[in-house]
């Protein structure tokens, strides 16, 4: 059977209410009342991204708890270490994402992809300082992380499919079956021109190999998966080496 951590030692603690003076009942105020519910969404999340790593929540003073288990011999061992530092990266990264001037979707810019309904969780059950949930370590508390709204930009399933600006062109391929293909800067994407169409003919474009070349409007693809084209509008713009400049 797994054995249950110590009082105060490697759990997860979320204050609901104030902590019942010696021998009297612990009362719930109308604010505990109305903030319990995200309080315990939080205590799910957490049992949802660790399962059988975390113990049953139960009630110790104020507080909903869960104790880090010891793993059973088929159960990976985390420590309560180790689940603080990957909290605390997931928050850095959603962060340094939607900071970033070309966000990323979570599923890419995340590491730990599954911990963050504990963070919308925190951040939706915790919009002040007060009472901040804990990771006790050895009878140590450890602020778990509050991000804010903000902190979960990331771009919208349109944007995913298409992108509009300019692009420096790095690589050609020719391919007079299919359409030819480029290859531009912004995450190497390989860009699939159209066949048949005199203004992307290997002749019309084969210059992008010989002088600066940016690809100018939009490219979209149909769904995640599916190969980037170029639209009508859109167009090869050469910048040709100046003279003695190679």
């Amino acid at each position: 059977m797994p054995e249950l951590a110590q009082p105060h030692h490697n759990s997860f603690c979320v204050r609901f209410a104030q902590e019942p003076l010696p021998g009297q009942p612990l009362v719930l105020t109308k604010e505990d009342r109305k903030n319990f519910p995200q309080k315990l969404k939080c205590i799910q999340s957490i049992i949802g991204a660790y399962g059988p790593l975390v113990s049953l929540p139960y009630v110790r003073g104020g507080m909903l708890v869960l104790d880090i288990l010891r793993a059973s011999d088929d159960l990976a061992q985390i420590s309560p270490e180790q689940i603080l530092e990957d909290l605390r990266r997931t928050h850095d990264e959603i962060q340094r994402n939607a900071h970033s001037s070309d966000p990323k979707p979570h599923t890419v810019a995340v590491t730990s992809y599954n911990l963050l309904p504990i963070l919308h969780a925190l951040k939706n059950g915790f919009t002040d300082a007060n009472n901040p949930p804990v990771l006790s370590i050895d009878g140590s508390n450890h602020l778990l992380p509050i991000p804010t709204a903000a902190d979960f930009t990331e771009p919208s399933p349109e944007d995913l499919h298409q992108k509009t600006g300019e692009f420096r062109i790095v690589g050609l391929r020719r391919d007079d079956a299919n359409g030819h293909r480029l290859l531009i800067t912004r995450d190497d994407l390989i860009v699939h021109c159209p066949l048949n169409d005199p203004k992307w003919a290997w002749a019309a474009i084969r210059d992008v190999l010989n002088c600066d070349a940016w690809l100018r409007g939009t490219i979209q693809r149909p769904g995640r998966g599916s190969p980037w084209r170029v639209c009508a509008e859109t167009a090869i713009i050469l910048q040709p080496s100046l003279p003695g400049v190679a």
